[in-house]
């Protein structure tokens, strides 16, 4: 048998998230890599919590949310990098 020990700090998913109005469509880029998004129920689910933290933003200066109406309507950029393997 084979015994392994796994560390929760290096076993991570980063997102990096972009909004523009100039973004004509939704694009991944999953480890680096364009990822075309399929639509499929998993990424249909993280595109919409997506949207839905898009808006609202930290003030830092306040320290408070502020909503941006509309930031949410608009297409996404995002890069997960997954620091883990995700297939057998």
């Amino acid at each position: 048998s084979i015994s392994v020990t796994l560390d929760p700090d290096h076993l991570c998913t980063t997102t990096s998230v972009a909004v523009s109005p100039a973004f004509t469509h939704d694009r991944m880029w999953l480890n680096g890599k364009v990822r075309q998004i399929d639509r499929s129920i998993d990424e249909r689910c993280y595109l919409k919590e997506v949207r839905s933290c898009a808006n609202d933003v930290e003030d830092e200066k306040e320290g408070v949310l502020k909503s941006l109406k509309g930031l949410g309507d608009l297409h996404v950029h995002m890069c997960p990098t997954i620091d883990f393997p995700t297939a057998a």
